[in-house]
């Protein structure tokens, strides 16, 4: 459901093409459907689901019509900047296919410093493998834990702890992390490092109803 125009036509294409919509858009409020919440998650296609957000909805250029890639411009912790970025120097690419936010290694590695600092307890934080696991369930971390920022065009978009941290049984984990927190942010291979791309998975998009508009 990419946003290129190329080849075949696209699933919301083939929609239009046969009637069953008029508007080339789909929106999506997702929920965490996982036994610790069991939030409901919708689908809309040809339109937006005015009941599933509060406030106002903004719009954003895509700037690469290979992927729903936005200009990403800012990545705070804790109201502390992690990096700042030009106008054409990262991307942020909207991916509901993808499960977890990622972000290049350098940025992810400062944000697991700052979840170590505020932890502050070896065993109650495993960053080991390329993905932190709490030692305790994601209700007992958020006290602890501070707000991630990012900044989207000329505006902020704040997640709280509780927006990036899923408790594993969610996951479907083995029972070895039954009580164990999963934070939904992890680090990119590093042979696309360089492309400064940062993934808005679905962690992010739970925070926040998506819109995709083919039309414009």
């Amino acid at each position: 459901m990419g946003p290129s125009k190329d080849s075949a036509p696209s699933f919301i294409e083939a929609l239009i093409l046969h009637g069953r919509i008029s508007r080339g858009m789909a929106s999506f409020s997702l929920g965490n459907n996982g036994p610790s919440l069991n939030q409901e998650s919708y689908m809309t296609f040809g339109g937006i689901n005015y009941d599933q957000f509060v406030g106002d909805l903004h719009k954003f250029k895509i700037v690469n019509d290979k992927w729903w890639s936005v200009s990403y411009q800012g990545l705070m912790y804790d109201n502390k900047v992690i990096d700042y970025f030009d106008h054409d120097q990262a991307v942020g690419v909207v991916d509901t296919g993808t499960s977890m936010m990622a972000m290049p290694t350098l940025y992810y590695e400062r944000l697991v410093q700052a979840w170590q600092a505020q932890i502050d307890d070896p065993a109650l934080l495993d960053c080991s493998m390329g993905l932190c696991i709490g030692g305790q369930s994601c209700e007992k971390l958020e006290g602890k834990l501070s707000n991630l920022t990012m900044q989207i065009g000329d505006l902020y978009f704040d997640m709280m702890p509780n927006g990036f941290l899923i408790n594993a049984t969610d996951l479907g984990a083995e029972p070895a992390f039954e009580n164990k927190c999963i934070f939904g942010v992890i680090p990119l291979p590093d042979v696309v490092a360089d492309a400064r791309m940062f993934l808005l998975g679905d962690v992010f998009l739970r925070n926040f109803y998506s819109v995709f508009d083919y039309d414009e």
